[in-house]
């Protein structure tokens, strides 16, 4: 049986999920518009943080309310068939999007750290080639459940309830969008930690030491701190997504026999939109 929120509950959640909208939309346009209007911020590292912005913008603008109204009327889909599938395809693709431009990111990060001169000489044909390729991926990882919506409506609108039962696209979705991501991440995090600990070694035994001491003191800590950036970075993108999407390999493998109740079902999936919020701060301090 299905729990029902209580007066006070339901009155948090038309107070608090709004309220979140309202802050992921201000700060993502707040990131497009600083990188669009100066020129200053016209470079290669910016426009992949402009696509992230615009894609997690998007989340805040397209998805997130109509899942407020999802979550006002207690999980009941009151519209047509076709709205259920513009929600749906718009939920998968763009918080696809914005968690496929994190992994890249994090790529480009470390090349930026352990290739520093090759990754400036980029070009940004190069870098709008990098970011067509991070969209054209997304669209190959959603579009499956839009096509099997369009053969099988049960697929996602299902007892009055607008959410995805196609236990196959649950694995690979959940697969392609979020372990792959993962790893990618994992890798490049501890990758990138470790050059970053081999390059303060490296400089804290040289003779410069001696002379420019000041210098090195002032080097090390800043590559401390960037290794604290990307902690920070990679734990609130496990911490926002991990859940979800391991009760969606749950009920990808499992089907009835995991049985996960409503609540704790959205606030998974909140969580994710939570770091479509965040990621504006974060992102925007890591790339100081």
């Amino acid at each position: 049986m299905q729990s029902v929120p209580t007066d006070t509950a339901h009155f948090s959640i038309s107070i608090i999920l709004p309220l979140l909208c309202i802050i992921g939309v201000l700060g993502n346009f707040l990131i497009c518009m600083a990188i669009w209007l100066d020129r200053r911020l016209h470079n290669v590292t910016n426009y992949f943080l402009f696509s992230l912005a615009l894609a997690d913008l998007l989340v805040c603008i397209v998805v997130m309310p109509i899942s407020f109204t999802v979550e006002f009327h207690r999980g009941k889909w009151l519209s047509s068939f076709e709205l259920c599938l513009i929600y749906v395809y718009s939920d998968v693709f763009l918080c696809t999007a914005s968690i496929v431009h994190m992994s890249v990111i994090s790529v480009d990060r470390y090349l930026g750290i352990s290739k520093p001169l090759e990754m400036r000489n980029r070009s940004k044909t190069m870098i709008t080639l990098k970011i067509t390729f991070v969209w054209m991926v997304t669209v190959l990882i959603s579009c499956p459940i839009a096509i099997a919506a369009i053969i099988d409506p049960t697929n996602i609108l299902n007892q009055s309830h607008c959410v995805i039962t196609n236990r196959y696209y649950m694995i690979y979705g959940s697969t392609l969008a979020f372990l792959v991501p993962f790893v990618i991440m994992a890798v490049t995090y501890f990758k990138t930690t470790n050059l970053l600990k081999k390059q303060a070694s490296m400089l804290s035994q040289t003779a410069i030491q001696r002379a420019r001491g000041e210098g090195l003191r002032r080097t090390i800590p800043r590559k401390s701190a960037v290794s604290r950036v990307l902690a920070v970075v990679f734990g609130c993108f496990f911490v926002c997504w991990t859940p979800f999407f391991a009760a969606n390999l749950a009920n990808g493998f499992f089907g009835d026999k995991c049985d996960i109740p409503p609540a704790l079902s959205s606030v998974f999936l909140w969580l994710g939109y939570v770091s479509s919020i965040i990621n504006p701060l974060i992102y925007t301090i890591f790339n100081r």
